[in-house]
């Protein structure tokens, strides 16, 4: 086994392609010190961005085309570590801190350097400047040009323009949220927060089955939520069935063959769902390395944000759950698609007389706010008082790209969704207990 991390990552690459992505997230070409080892680097992050598989060949191959010939160092890496079970991640981030380590010492010696009068402030900028460029996280991603980034402007103003009813991003699964915002948009945070007990993951039930219905592909990590729940409350979503049936099970045999017919059909949904325990770099890396390989995610929902781990430590709660919010919305901008956070509410809505919620109970909710695009906060008083028969709330409590309002809307417990608060056809559903084969849902 060779003693230098470098080497020993990249041979590991060579001979476990699929680790790539477990090192893109973490580290980029510049960070090698070895030029060899960043040439051999940036064609593995190549063939990953254009969604192919690589291997010593084709390696080799595109690296002679280019006038590199360095298939005896190659051969003599993938030897060195055929015996050994890859530790990417680990040695990835020990390339990384290398780096950071070997920048930091020239740039605060050329630092110490800079001392007089006239140049003291200027230096301290520079210095925090090129220290806090040395420690950011790597794009990961292909940067897009001046001129598409442009277009893409350009075109929401005109696809706004065509149809001032029509979605111009994600549908949010509420048709009078998808009029008030017109979807939710690429790059954009959006924190959907509540007490427990208030319906979050019902929003993202909706949401899921909204995106899925337009075609694209959502992906959400649920940190709380087992899949097969999840699929349960999918289920329920605009169909006959519901959150009855999924808890008690059905005594009709007709409608338990529904259900498995309409179980096969989900099989067939663009969804991607992983409800492990992942850390936020897991996601990143996850979701980085999926886009890389050419898989579509259109819209990203998590659930929750204090669930969430990092393989940072962070000094208080308040401190972590603040830099997890930050890296959701770079990760948004990174991957250009809108991520929907799922996050808590404080204790102390319950202490007071009015339970509605507000912006300033959000656990830890300084940075949580700041980091966030659009906020929503969901209340039901149907929750807190069984007899109101009243309508449910989902307020917009913050919104970059338009106005605040408190939008009228009722969660419909039955369906696992919110609704329209004047859609009434799904309120009842034990009126359309019947099942045949003409009136299955799909």
């Amino acid at each position: 086994m060779t003693n230098n991390a470098e080497e020993q990552l990249i041979a590991w690459l060579i001979n476990y392609p699929k680790k790539i992505h477990d090192a893109i997230s973490i580290i980029e070409p510049h960070m090698f010190k070895d030029s060899k080892l960043q040439m051999l680097y940036t064609e593995m992050q190549n063939f990953a961005f254009e969604g192919r598989n690589y291997d010593l060949i084709s390696l080799t191959t595109t690296l002679k085309a280019k006038g590199l010939q360095i298939d005896s160092f190659v051969v003599s890496l993938t030897i060195s570590s055929s015996l050994a079970m890859p530790e990417i991640e680990t040695y990835a981030l020990l390339v990384r801190e290398n780096y950071i380590r070997r920048n930091f010492k020239s740039i605060t010696e050329l630092a110490s350097t800079k001392h007089t009068s006239e140049d003291i402030f200027e230096a301290v900028d520079s210095t925090i400047t090129q220290l806090e460029k040395i420690t950011e996280p790597p794009s990961a991603m292909v940067e897009r040009s001046k001129e598409v980034v442009i277009q893409e402007g350009l075109q929401l103003i005109i696809d706004a323009s065509k149809d001032r009813s029509s979605l111009v991003g994600c549908p949010t699964g509420l048709e009078i949220l998808d009029r008030h915002t017109r979807g939710f948009r690429k790059a954009h945070l959006i924190i959907v927060a509540a007490r427990p007990g208030m319906g979050k993951t019902n929003f993202v039930i909706g949401g899921l089955k909204a995106a899925i219905e337009v075609g694209l592909q959502p992906a959400f990590f649920s940190l709380e939520m087992p899949a097969p729940e999840i699929y349960g409350r999918l289920l329920c979503v605009d169909t006959l069935f519901t959150s009855n049936d999924v808890r008690m099970g059905v005594n009709d045999a007709g409608k338990l063959s529904a259900i498995e017919m309409y179980f096969q059909k989900m099989k067939d949904w663009p969804l991607i769902i992983k409800d492990q325990n992942m850390t936020i770099e897991e996601i990143e890396s996850y979701c980085i390395g999926q886009v890389s390989r050419g898989v579509q995610i259109d819209v990203i929902y998590i659930d929750y944000l204090q669930l969430m781990d990092s393989r940072h430590k962070y000094g208080s709660m308040e401190e972590k759950v603040g830099e997890m919010a930050k890296r959701c919305k770079k990760l948004a901008k990174r991957l250009h698609v809108p991520v929907i956070l799922l996050s808590q509410l404080s204790r102390q809505v319950e202490a007071r007389t009015n339970k509605r919620p507000m912006l300033s109970d959000l656990r830890q909710s300084g940075q949580i706010e700041e980091a966030a695009d659009m906020a929503l906060l969901l209340y039901r008083p149907s929750y807190y008082d069984p007899e109101d028969e009243g309508y449910d709330e989902v307020d917009v409590a913050k919104y970059r790209g338009g106005s605040t309002e408190v939008l009228v809307a009722k969660m419909d417990v039955l369906h696992n969704c919110w609704r329209n608060a004047d859609r009434t056809e799904y309120l009842q559903p034990q009126q359309r207990i019947e099942v045949s084969q003409e009136d299955l849902p799909f």
